[in-house]
């Protein structure tokens, strides 16, 4: 293949950065004005002419049909999709953390009590079913101080801290961390266990990731439906608008929701995952109106080329 054949095709392929219909408009005409400038015998772009086709190509992507309504259409595309993402993002931090059964529990429960005790187990599922959390309570414990409890489990491997309230210490170890309350009442002492997995080191620069992907995704994908639009009929551009606008109202809650996570300081981000768990259903109700808004932008648009074929 000579000099110019490969100067050639590495220019095709860097256009690809601008968006289909862009690349029919101009494509040719750009390809032209880049092989007569360059110089003979050269194979590669320049590095100033790989950042300008890309620069100029996200630009296109990223430039929105003419209309207020396109704009704002856009700003709640991309605040919508960043929730979800943030959720997805947060998901995906959880999935790797360990889980932690009902033994661990009971150990901890024994090891505190220098014994072996009963005890009654409550077992919560966060994250989709990735985050477990066990609950557990002895039955009829011995007498303990919440110092010799410490002591106890500090001998027996677990990194043991005193939390602000009386009577609870915070223990870790191996991926897992329990508070650890011990309250005596009269002849009788209070011994339960709460116990989660510890947060992963990734899960809140994936939240924030998945946030900042999802804002992206979804300007990007308002933007190219908007360009899909314009030259619809009304009747068609009218059924994708109420589809939206219905979607958009049913993920409002769902996505202040995710975005309170947000914002919030400290590891709360990483819970974004809890604004679509907890209201799965309108969630799901809102994506699937959503997803068919996108699909019948789709038709209408190969429809329109269908239409002008001779």
């Amino acid at each position: 293949m000579s000099a110019p054949e490969t100067l050639l095709r590495r220019y095709r392929r860097l256009l690809l950065a601008y968006p289909a219909r862009y690349r029919r408009r101009h494509g040719t005409e750009i390809l032209t004005t880049l092989m007569d400038g360059a110089e003979p015998g050269r194979e590669r772009p320049t590095t100033a002419e790989v950042r300008d086709i890309v620069a100029g190509g996200l630009r296109q992507r990223f430039r929105l049909a003419t209309g207020r309504i396109m704009v704002l259409a856009a700003v709640l595309s991309a605040l919508i999709a960043g929730g979800l993402g943030a959720g997805l993002g947060s998901v995906s931090g959880w999935a790797v953390a360990v889980r932690p059964g009902d033994a661990v529990a009971g150990e901890l429960l024994d090891v505190a009590a220098s014994t072996a005790t009963g005890h009654r187990t409550e077992r919560l599922s966060e994250a989709f079913g990735l985050r477990s959390r066990v609950i557990a309570q002895a039955v009829r414990p011995p007498q303990v101080t919440p110092d010799e409890a410490g002591a106890r489990l500090a001998a027996a491997g677990w990194q043991v801290e005193p939390t602000e309230f009386d009577g609870t210490l915070r223990a870790t170890r191996g991926g897992v961390e329990a508070y650890v309350q011990v309250i005596a009442t009269g002849p009788n002492t209070l011994l339960l266990v709460d116990v989660t997995p510890v947060l992963p080191a990734f899960a809140a620069p994936l939240t924030v990731a998945g946030a900042i992907l999802g804002l992206a995704a979804g300007w990007l994908l308002a933007a190219r439906i908007g360009y899909r639009l314009r030259r619809a009929p009304l009747w068609q551009r009218v059924a994708v608008g109420e589809l939206a606008v219905l979607s958009v109202l049913l993920m409002a809650w769902p996505t202040l929701a995710a975005w309170g996570y947000l914002v919030w300081p400290g590891p709360a981000l990483t819970n974004a995952y809890a604004a679509y768990e907890s209201l799965r259903p309108v969630a799901a109700a809102g994506l699937g109106l959503a997803l068919v808004a996108v699909a019948l932008a789709t038709v209408i648009r190969t429809q329109a080329r269908v239409a002008t074929l001779p």
